[in-house]
């Protein structure tokens, strides 16, 4: 017979989960949870739960028991009474208890004070809808230590609810992988402590293109997470993965923090709306590692569509030994938004927002190999770990239909912005580019073969140090037979202070092919401010045409404003307005204009 303390407890429970579910009128009449009957008695009539300020909400419990499922049973089961029976002492195997309720379904009450533990569920089948919870408030007096590893595998039916509970010392509590060929409708994890554990949540590492295989909806929000050592965190790899929202996550810890989708099989998993509607946000992810030995690590590792990346903070991806290929975000996908999220000390190599298509020297890429149609902006990425390396780019989008707008960046080693591959449409606006130190640049790098590429209204600052004596602020490159249109840079400010005799710094490098040949066509550089002594404001070199190229109203405090060099062409030449300018070699640098 439950104690009286123990029932009270688990109409607590359902109360606060209920209400959960329900939208709560201010008509209705209240009820206190105090005042309900036990279990057997709650049938055919209504509830009225009333929540704190007075509002009120009236539920039919035949809405709860098509909630539940049908069958007439009851609402809530206690995990530790009959016929489940779980000892949750600590010492005993309660194995067999949660897998009876797994197998039966419904919603299971974990008491606080208990110490569950899961010694012998490997790989149990999970197809049913099942609910674990606790009392919220409680979760850290309520434990279920997930001893053994991939304690449940799901299949086609079920559906998975975790609230208000402890999982400790494990591999994986939630398990899918290519044996499911159906219809997982949803899995939440909400308001769960997750301690010293491989994964949290669930985990996908199915990673062929079964049909058919697929998840509907994905919850998880407001879990904390301490990873254990080489942790793979919250991974869903294969098959369709539709509707999911993470969001105020606290991780630490562990190789990977967020992974959605897999990135060897991604393209058809994107062409073929298989993997959208992917929101995450305001998670703080930190400290992820890889214990100094394990590369490609990432807080965020999204591919698929329709995606928001928002509002999450990620620190601190190394450590001493740090590996190579850390990212903070890692991306390949289409009609993605990342914006306003707070990134620092992201890695050694590659290291903030990266958006990733193929790795082709040079890179190459077709619709649905490359990210397109898709939004950077408002962050801010950070970096004071000048000892990792020079490698370190703050942001690297590959594909078309790329804007990068309004970010802070501030101590990229290699390059602040770099955007390869072919494709059209980039827009580099407005971004503020601070304190680059340690490489040799250049601060943005446009390596594409593509129409329409704007750069405008950026703020560079560059601190000239021992380290950083030769860069380029901004590096146009086109390889051999590549043949680009209508480019254009203007509105951006160039401020390098401390250059003394010898550094050689260039405002805009327009580079072609060292053998071969490549052509761009009408290139337009207005309004820019060259504020600093730098070698050249605008130089033009290698086997590149370019033709229609026009400078106009940039005031450049250059020793030499304009050059051109290494086998280059330029043809219809615009020249006028430039404060600075000076004639020089060259038909475009023999043009005067009438400039001063």
């Amino acid at each position: 017979m439950p104690n009286k303390k123990s029932q009270l407890l688990k109409h607590l429970a359902v109360a606060a989960l209920l209400t959960s579910f329900f939208v709560a009128p201010t008509w209705a009449q209240d009820s206190k949870v105090s005042d309900l009957p036990n279990d057997s008695s709650l049938s055919g009539a209504e509830l009225f739960l009333s929540a704190q300020g007075g509002v009120s909400s009236n539920i039919s419990l035949s809405q709860i028991d098509g909630f539940v499922g049908a069958g007439g049973q009851s609402i809530v089961n206690d995990i530790t009474e009959a016929p489940y029976n779980a000892t949750c002492d600590g010492v005993a195997d309660d194995s067999i208890a949660f897998e009876d309720a797994v197998d039966d379904g419904g919603h299971f009450f974990v008491p606080p004070g208990s110490r569950c533990t899961l010694k012998s569920t490997a790989n149990h089948v999970w197809d049913t809808v099942t609910v674990f919870y606790g009392l919220e408030g409680a979760q850290r007096d309520t434990h279920i230590d997930i001893d053994g590893a991939d304690n449940f595998l799901l299949q086609a039916g079920a559906s998975v609810g975790l609230y208000n509970l402890t999982f400790k010392n494990g591999d994986t509590l939630i398990r899918i992988d290519s044996t499911l060929t159906g219809v997982v409708d949803y899995i939440e994890c909400v308001n769960n402590i997750w301690d010293n554990v491989n994964t949290w949540c669930a985990s996908w590492g199915q990673l062929d293109e079964d049909p058919g295989a697929k998840i509907d909806r994905i919850l998880a929000h407001h879990n904390v997470v301490v990873a254990s050592v080489g942790s793979r965190g919250f991974a869903l790899l294969g098959g369709e993965i539709r509707d999911v929202n993470i969001h105020h996550n606290d991780v630490t810890g562990g190789e990977r923090g967020i992974k959605i989708g897999f990135v060897g099989n991604s393209d058809a998993r994107i062409e073929t709306d298989q993997r959208e509607r992917i929101v995450i946000s305001n998670n703080n992810i930190k400290d992820i590692d890889g214990n100094g030995t394990v590369s490609n690590t990432h807080c965020i590792n999204v591919h698929g569509r329709y995606a928001i990346i928002t509002g999450n903070i990620c620190k601190n991806m190394f450590d001493a030994t740090s590996p190579t290929d850390t990212h903070c975000i890692y991306s390949k996908s289409q009609r993605t938004d990342i914006s306003n999220n707070i990134l620092i000390n992201c890695g050694e190599s590659e290291g903030g927002i990266i958006w990733k298509g193929t790795d082709t020297d040079p890179p190459t890429c077709t619709i649905g190999s490359c990210s397109r149609y898709n939004l950077i902006a408002n962050n801010i990425i950070f970096n004071d770990r000048f000892d990792i390396g020079n490698d370190y780019n703050c942001i690297h989008a590959q594909g078309s239909e790329v804007s990068i707008i309004g970010n802070q960046l501030n101590g990229c080693t290699d390059k602040a912005i770099k955007v390869t591959t072919e494709g059209d449409n980039v827009l580099i606006a407005n971004n503020s580019i601070m304190n680059f130190a340690g490489g040799t640049g250049p601060m943005i790098s446009l390596r594409k073969e593509g129409d329409n590429m704007q750069i405008i209204g950026n703020m560079f600052y560059l601190y000239v140090d021992a380290e950083v004596t030769t860069t380029n602020l901004i590096q146009l490159q086109l390889e051999d037979t590549w043949t680009s249109n209508a480019w254009a840079i203007r509105d951006n400010q160039f401020f390098v202070p401390d250059i003394t005799e010898g550094d050689d710094i260039i405002g805009i490098f327009i580079k072609g092919p060292a053998t071969g040949s490549a052509t761009l066509n009408d290139l337009d550089i207005t309004n820019n401010f060259f504020h600093a002594d730098m070698d050249h404001c605008i130089k033009i070199t290698n086997n590149i045409t370019v033709d229609r190229l026009s400078i106009h109203g940039n005031s450049m405090r250059c020793d030499d404003p304009y050059e051109e060099a290494g086998a280059s062409t330029v043809t219809n030449c615009e020249v006028y307005g430039n404060r600075g300018w000076k004639i020089n070699d060259g038909p475009c640098g023999a043009a005067d204009g009438g400039d001063t």
